[in-house]
């Protein structure tokens, strides 16, 4: 019994010993009346302009959140805080931090988003315990080289700031697996970027690159890439090597042709061309069998490519914005289809091939040229939402009466003379807009019908 007793007084002992690591205090004057047991503290959005001095005094802080405050400066005295393993100091107004944080040398993670930040000091290239470090939305007009010490840096992400160039000595960072560069004032990436073999995310948009080097080819873990918003023609032949692609976004660059080597990753399932010049996409595209989105918008296509109609397992196709005259029947055999948008075309007439695609949720054909809807496009009958304003469709098929899902009718803009009956049978519709047409009357309850339901 004794025994006993003594081992539960020794367990008791060794709780209040190390203290309760789990609990994240919230109050200083708290955490400082126990200052042995402290290993968490967050004081967020508290308005302090200064660092919290009593803060060095806490032996044992692993983790410290400051963020959304507004301090404007870090003391050399943080270096104290030897067993900090997360530090969160972003959405402040940090101009500078002090050579001692480089003594932080347990960090693992590290949060200065949102600061005001222009340079770092040398002794930051010493927290070479760091993993994940953001440096976003900061005012850093060149990539700091004390970064290139990190070589155990996992995530990298200092999107917003105006960074015109990324030194050779990038291609140490061989251990990053995600690396975000957004909104900088890149224009080209050296070779040594072909380094960061294990990236398995990439983003580089909203810069102003041209062109990728001939080494990215060996960057064969990446997985996600964007590259929206710069000033891209084409890709690389050899981007076929990047075989474990799933998602690729280009939009916004003015690219005219893609490579046939594209067609050679058979692992993407999502590609975004919008905003670019396309007039034509290689016919070899149609081998993408695990593509699930393709985005076309606001490119220079005058045509529906055959090809497209191979992407059996597409749930999403966007193709708003360009001069496509006709549909093919084969559109049809995009079973899978979910989405489809064709807004901004010349199109005149639907083919019957459409009223296949049954699992279609989401149709939008406006501003086109519209002058009828195929009789069975009632076989829709998964459809949420159609939208045709600004055609010149005069009627509307009896048999959408069967499309007893929608929720939504957009006709604004079209030739209707009256409400036709099959719309008044539509009874879980919740938004129905027909205004800009030219009804002449409307039965009692129709007209009642669209009051109750039109905006």
């Amino acid at each position: 019994m004794k025994a006993l007793k003594l081992i539960c007084f020794t367990f008791i002992i060794s709780i209040n010993a190390f203290g309760q690591p789990d609990k994240t205090y919230t109050s200083l004057d708290d955490a400082l009346k126990h200052y042995e047991d402290v290993y968490k503290l967050r004081l967020t959005a508290e308005h302090d302009t200064a660092f919290p001095s009593g803060i060095v005094y806490l032996p044992h802080l692993t983790e410290l959140d400051l963020g959304y405050n507004e301090i404007k400066r870090i003391p050399g005295s943080i270096g104290k805080l030897t067993n900090l393993k997360t530090l969160v100091l972003e959405s402040n107004q940090i101009t500078a931090l002090p050579e001692g944080i480089g003594k932080l040398i347990n960090l693992t993670t590290l949060k200065l988003f949102d600061n005001k930040l222009t340079t770092l000091p040398k002794s930051f290239g010493n927290l070479t315990a760091l993993t994940e470090l953001i440096l976003s939305d900061n005012h850093l007009t060149s990539f700091p080289a004390c970064l290139t010490r990190l070589t155990n840096l996992k995530t990298l992400y200092i999107n917003g700031n105006s960074i015109n160039t990324l030194p050779d000595s990038i291609g140490n960072l061989t251990s990053l697996t995600e690396l975000c560069l957004n909104f900088n004032h890149l224009t080209t990436l050296p070779e040594s970027f072909s380094n960061l073999t294990q990236l398995t995310r990439l983003e580089l948009k909203g810069n102003n690159i041209t062109s990728l080097p001939d080494g990215i080819s060996r960057m064969t873990n990446v997985k996600e890439v964007d590259l929206s918003s710069n000033n891209m023609v084409t890709l690389p032949v050899n981007i076929s090597k990047l075989t474990g692609i799933t998602s690729l976004i280009l939009a916004t660059n003015k690219m005219v042709s893609l490579p046939v080597s594209i067609t050679q990753i058979s692992g993407l399932t999502t590609i975004d061309l919008s905003f670019n010049q396309f007039t034509s996409l290689p016919n070899e595209m149609g081998n993408l069998s695990n593509l699930t989105m393709l985005d076309l918008k606001y490119n220079k296509l005058t045509s529906f490519q055959v090809s497209i109609c191979k992407f059996t397992g597409l749930k999403s196709l966007s193709l708003d914005g360009n001069q496509i005259v006709t549909l093919p029947e084969r559109i049809g055999d995009l079973v899978n289809l979910e989405e489809l948008s064709l807004d901004g075309n010349k199109l005149a007439i639907v083919p019957d091939g459409i009223t296949k695609l049954t699992n279609l949720k989401y149709l939008r054909i406006n501003n086109n040229m519209l002058t009828r809807l195929p009789e069975n496009i009632g076989n829709l009958k998964n459809l949420k939402a159609l939208t045709l304003d600004n055609n010149h469709l005069v009627t509307l098929p009896a048999s959408m009466s069967n499309l007893g899902n929608l929720e939504k009718l957009h006709l604004q803009g079209d030739q209707l003379t009256i409400l036709p009956k099959c719309v008044t049978t539509l009874t879980n519709l919740t938004e129905l807009d027909i205004k800009y047409n030219k009804k002449r009357h409307l039965t009692p309850a129709q007209k009642q019908f669209a009051d109750l339901r039109r905006y």
